[in-house]
């Protein structure tokens, strides 16, 4: 009886130990997913936040290039204007121009008709002020024509030794065509169609090569 006791004994024994033995791996799986879905939380939030740090520096990258867009802008505009102050100042400044301001009128109206009279001009500062002019004038219709007058002056002059013919057509025309050229046309066109309407498809090419901008 006693034999059985102890068997009986032993064999409860080692249930609980099974038991427990159960309990306690149980416990270990349970803690063991608890720590792989905690990582697996983190990793998500670690990665939520990696996109969001992307998006964050996006987001500031465009910003960045939009000021420096506004910037140069600015910039450009405060120099054209400050370069249109300069040259009415110096016309106001020239004797010269200031006394034979109706002369100037007169010969705006041929010019407008043919470029011829711009050889009957030997004044330099008169051809500045006729340049300055047109210039101004397309500025008011929205086109802008950056390079001054004195470089187109030179030009001009050029193009009346090299090329006389041109001079029948109208000022405002000679000078469109010269600036389409120089790439210098500023009417929201594509500057390449603008050379290409002016000067054909060899033209064109040539006058980029020369312009270093193939």
């Amino acid at each position: 009886m006693c034999k059985n006791k102890e068997v009986i004994f032993v064999l409860l024994c080692l249930m609980w130990g099974h038991v427990l033995l159960n309990d306690v791996f149980a416990g270990a799986v349970a803690k063991r997913q608890r720590q792989q879905r905690q990582q697996m939380m983190k990793q998500k939030m670690a990665q939520q936040k990696m996109m969001q740090m992307r998006q964050i520096k996006k987001q500031q990258a465009v910003a960045r290039q939009q000021a420096i867009a506004q910037q140069q802008a600015g910039q450009k505009v405060a120099a054209e204007g400050m370069m249109i102050q300069k040259i009415e100042q110096e016309m106001i400044n020239r004797n010269t121009l200031v006394a034979d301001i109706v002369n100037l009128d007169q010969l705006v109206a041929a010019l407008d008709r043919s470029s011829n009279p711009w050889e009957l001009v030997i004044d330099d500062e008169a051809k500045e002020a006729v340049v300055y002019f047109y210039i101004n004038r397309y500025r008011q219709e929205g086109v802008r024509i950056n390079k001054g007058p004195f470089f187109y002056v030179k030009l001009i002059d050029t193009m009346a030794r090299e090329q006389p013919d041109m001079l029948t057509q109208p000022f405002a025309v000679v000078l469109k065509i010269l600036s389409i050229i120089e790439y210098d046309f500023d009417n929201g066109q594509s500057k390449d169609f603008l050379a290409r309407q002016v000067l054909g498809e060899q033209g064109y090419r040539e006058n980029k090569k020369r312009l270093g901008r193939m």
